[in-house]
């Protein structure tokens, strides 16, 4: 009877030793993921922060977002969403994720942040498969063309100089790629006119 109690003794023990060893493993993942979880949402909303500089806001734009309308004319693909830059709950700008789908070598998937003054603050490049050494400069660390259109509106340029200059155009090209260029220069002109047509459902939504 005692060896029974002693074995029923050192089996209860393990099962608390497994128990508690378990439970400090789940914490420790738990609390690891977490601070990575953070880690990455403080890493995405400064690339964000960085693309409509130089609002500032009162709101976390990561953590705030409306699926938009659909208009695959204008790049905005079914299910996509809007980041929101909020100052004291109103809406001063969004970042929207458009698909220009004219490139050189296929899609060429952006962000667009624009004001609620219909301007553009900036775009950043997600994604592309385009020529390395010259469509590839349309990423901001590698030439600063991206950065012409900040501040561009439907208002203050008119329909004809969304295009490169030796077309009419107000933009430059990049060299060697003109195809490319246009691609962005477009798709740029097509969120705006996205945005003049939406814009209480982007900047007032319910």
């Amino acid at each position: 009877m005692r060896h029974l109690r002693k074995v029923l003794f050192n089996i209860t023990a393990l099962i608390f030793i497994i128990i508690f060893c378990g439970g400090l493993l789940v914490a420790t993942l738990y609390n690891t993921n977490s601070r990575i979880q953070k880690e990455a949402n403080q890493y995405e909303e400064k690339t964000l922060l960085g693309i409509l500089s130089p609002y500032s806001f009162t709101n976390s734009i990561v953590e705030e977002r409306i699926t938009i309308p659909v208009n695959t004319n204008a790049g905005i693909e079914e299910g996509s969403k809007a980041y929101l830059g909020k100052q004291n709950q109103k809406i001063i700008a969004i970042l929207l994720p458009i698909t220009a789908k004219e490139g050189y070598s296929g899609e060429i998937k952006m962000l667009v942040g624009i004001s609620s003054k219909r301007e553009i603050l900036g775009i950043k490049i997600l994604s592309h498969r385009e020529t390395a050494g010259l469509g590839d400069k349309i990423e901001k660390d590698k030439s600063d063309w991206i950065t012409r259109f900040k501040g561009r509106s439907i208002k203050n340029t008119d329909l004809n100089a969304w295009d490169v200059e030796k077309n009419g155009g107000d933009f430059d090209q990049l060299t060697g790629a003109t195809i490319t260029s246009r691609s962005i220069i477009i798709a740029t002109r097509k969120v705006l006119n996205y945005v003049e047509d939406n814009y209480e459902a982007l900047f007032n939504p319910d």
